[in-house]
């Protein structure tokens, strides 16, 4: 009779753990939202400050621009920036700053400055290291030349 008596209070201790074990998971999902919105948060105000150094000062143009230069600019890790663009552009860093280096050129090409410089000058003003890697991402990014570029879009 004693062994059944102590069968049912511990019964009754086991749903008071239960009970509490259904309110410290919903206390977990509340810190959970609450993460997520400060990261959410937080990789909005980081992808504006990205976008204004892309956008305002031009960081795209520094030949060689690497990941860690751009990430230090920010006083970010590397690792987080390249996530945080891939999240936020669906472009990988180098994509992300070509994009940005090929619509500068193509500005360039069609502008009245392009009589005064020579295609290899707006690459290197666009952050190209080498002709090479300016046609081949121009293609990439136009399925165009320069050249072609330029005879398309002006008007003879």
């Amino acid at each position: 009779m004693i062994f059944i008596f102590w069968i049912g209070i511990a019964g009754i201790k086991q749903a008071i753990v239960f009970e509490n074990i259904d309110k410290l998971e919903s206390v977990d999902n509340k810190i959970k939202i609450e993460t997520t919105q400060k990261s959410k948060e937080r990789d909005n105000y980081n992808y504006a400050s990205v976008l204004k150094l892309i956008e305002q000062e031009k960081i795209f143009l520094q030949a060689n621009l690497s990941l860690v230069d751009f990430s230090r600019r920010l006083s970010i890790s590397p690792r987080y920036l390249s996530e945080l663009i891939k999240r936020k552009s669906g472009k990988n860093f180098s994509q992300f700053v070509n994009n940005y280096r090929i619509e500068e050129a193509k500005t360039l090409l069609l502008s009245s400055e392009k009589d005064r410089i020579t295609i290899l000058g707006i690459a290197y003003d666009c952050g190209f290291s080498s002709k090479a890697s300016f046609y081949k991402v121009f293609k990439e990014f136009t399925s165009l030349s320069p050249t072609e570029f330029i005879k398309n879009h002006t008007k003879d």
